[in-house]
């Protein structure tokens, strides 16, 4: 059995109807958040890169640009949300729900994606490079022209995806269910199991 860690104090952000982020700027110096809710709210700019915030909502949020690198987001929920631009290198974002999000040029380079949804989203343009995407849904979703170098996409759901003109160069794709998946112009060199 593992020792068991110390609790850490947690600070919980919410969002007042202004739409102004209370205490969103004093929290990031005083100590880790346990969870953003910002539905509906903008959040746009802001700098959560290496916070620990599982389970965090930003349902309809717009996070465009917002830095979460490193982040761990784990089971947190973007649906609907519109993020353009926002990065997420290296975060944990496993079981992470972007339905019908817009996340166009969005970086999730090396994020761990493991059973993330993004059933409807729009991510044209956005890198998933060297990203942990098994058994992740994409599910009717726009990802052209995005970049899923090196990504592991095994079991993943990619039924009537837009993938036309994506880089999924060394891509693992074993597993993965691409009925009706449009790869229309995309490079598939050195893919494992590419799609016939």
């Amino acid at each position: 059995m593992s020792p068991q860690l110390p609790a850490i104090p947690l600070l919980v952000l919410s969002i007042l109807s202004s739409g102004s982020p209370a205490g969103l700027d004093e929290a990031s110096a005083s100590g880790p958040i346990a969870a953003l809710d910002v539905n509906g709210k903008n959040v746009s700019d802001r700098d959560f890169s290496g916070q620990r915030m599982p389970g965090s909502s930003l349902a309809g949020a717009n996070f465009h640009r917002t830095n979460f690198d490193r982040a761990n987001l784990r089971d947190s929920t973007f649906y609907g949300g519109s993020g353009n631009a926002a990065r997420f290198k290296g975060a944990d974002l496993h079981r992470c729900n972007f339905y019908g999000a817009t996340v166009n040029h969005a970086r999730f380079d090396e994020a761990t994606m493991r059973h993330c949804d993004f059933y409807g989203a729009t991510a044209s343009h956005a890198s998933f490079k060297d990203a942990d995407l098994r058994k992740a849904r994409f599910h009717g979703a726009n990802v052209s022209h995005a970049n899923f170098a090196g990504a592991d996409l095994r079991g993943a759901n990619l039924t009537g995806a837009d993938f036309r003109g994506a880089n999924l160069a060394s891509a693992d794709l074993c597993g993965a269910n691409t009925h009706g998946t449009d790869f229309r112009g995309a490079n598939l060199s050195g893919a494992r199991c590419r799609p016939t």
